[in-house]
């Protein structure tokens, strides 16, 4: 839940019913109102957290929860390569990539979901890693973009919910 502190206004000569106002331009002046101070509170509060989902049953970081699979493999014209991958979301979210060429090969990673589009970002003093995904139900697939001293490498990606 989140919680907001709305700003107080008061502005001078803003009675709905001042003497001079039929019912219905009192009856709209109300509505406009009512209209304002609710967009104020939206703006206010917030959407909530980046990463979280929102909108009409998006998917949020909370679907992506717990241990997810897979494998990586790196792409043309880089050398031959690829491994085991094993994102693991919890009190702290990790990724492991098993078998690259840019240690270390378990980092901190961050996560992000916008409707089915997942990104898991690495970024240590010694690689920066981009992996971007489309989510169907248990699955997640997409390409990678890994950084480090050896150069810059693509490839494919899939995790599967465990």
């Amino acid at each position: 839940m989140v919680e907001c502190q709305l700003p107080k206004l008061k502005v001078e000569g803003s009675n709905p019913l001042s003497r001079s106002d039929s019912g219905y331009v009192a009856v709209v002046r109300i509505l406009h109102g009512a209209f304002v101070v609710g967009l104020v509170a939206a703006m206010a509060c917030g959407k909530g957290s980046k990463s979280g989902g929102g909108g009409s049953g998006a998917p949020s970081l909370g679907a992506l929860s717990g241990t997810w699979t897979g494998t990586w493999k790196r792409s043309p014209p880089g050398p031959p390569g690829g491994g085991d991958l094993v994102l693991t979301m919890g009190a702290s979210t990790t990724l492991k990539r098993a078998g690259t060429m840019c240690p270390p090969e378990e980092t901190p990673a961050t996560v992000s979901v916008a409707g089915d589009k997942v990104t898991i970002e690495v970024a240590t003093p010694d690689v920066k890693a981009t992996f971007t995904g489309t989510r169907n139900g248990g699955d997640i697939t997409g390409e990678l973009v890994t950084t480090c001293s050896l150069g810059t490498g693509t490839g494919t990606w899939t995790l599967t919910a465990k």
